[in-house]
């Protein structure tokens, strides 16, 4: 951390603090896309709305969380500063969405080998 952000590591007494905050952050950072199918209503097409709604969300809480970690790290005076911090925040969206994108193939990839595996099961 000293030499990529100039900052100290943090004290071994906030390990606990850290560790809490890390684990509230995922809690609430994979909770929150989710929230959207919570909302959708029945109908034809709902549940891909619902898809788009928790795609945006996911773009806005990822920036949101890129640029204020950039922001606090780097500081918030000058041009520079909130550059770097938007910067960041597009960073976020595109290493999450990647990982979001990889992750929604993987299922994918899982599921057509399952229904091979089923239909062939059903043909012996």
């Amino acid at each position: 951390m000293r030499f990529q952000h100039c900052a100290e590591p943090p004290a071994a007494s906030r390990a606990l603090t850290s560790a809490l905050t890390i684990a509230l952050a995922y809690f609430f950072g994979g909770l929150l896309p989710l929230v959207p199918y919570f909302c959708v209503g029945e109908g034809e097409g709902s549940l891909y709305e619902a898809l788009y709604v928790s795609i945006g969300v996911m773009a806005v809480a990822l920036f949101t969380f890129g640029y204020v970690k950039t922001g606090v790290v780097v500081g918030w005076e000058g041009r520079r500063c909130v550059r770097k911090a938007v910067f960041g925040g597009i960073q976020m969206v595109v290493v999450g969405g990647a990982a979001a994108g990889a992750a929604m193939a993987l299922v994918k990839a899982f599921d057509v080998a399952a229904d091979g595996a089923r239909s062939s099961s059903l043909k012996e």
